[in-house]
């Protein structure tokens, strides 16, 4: 699922990681994660995954949603602001805006 711990070691910022995840374009799938992580840092929520699956029609479009279990029937949320996908669709990269509740 996801581990959560309070600093990241090298930069002091939040650090956020799990095994499952998603970007959600309206009630569509855009991308599935293997693993991600997520740092927090001076303010700025950046995500870094390694993608199962992309669809890359719906990966373009805006208002993205990164949605990850969180444990126990709930899930974390944050708008995607800006992604980069790699050549092979195989790692992302993006920043997120703040967490929903």
């Amino acid at each position: 699922m996801f581990r959560a711990s309070d600093r990241h070691a090298l930069t002091g910022g939040l650090r956020i990681r799990g095994t499952s995840g998603s970007l959600a374009w309206g009630h569509r799938t855009a991308a599935t994660f293997r693993t991600w992580s997520i740092v927090q840092l001076k303010g700025v929520w950046t995500l870094t995954a390694t993608l199962d699956r992309v669809e890359r029609l719906y990966v373009r479009q805006s208002k993205l949603l990164f949605t990850a279990p969180r444990g126990k029937g709930q899930y974390w949320c944050w708008p995607v602001l800006d992604l980069q996908v790699n050549d092979t669709h195989t790692r992302l990269r993006a920043h997120l805006g703040l967490p929903e509740q």
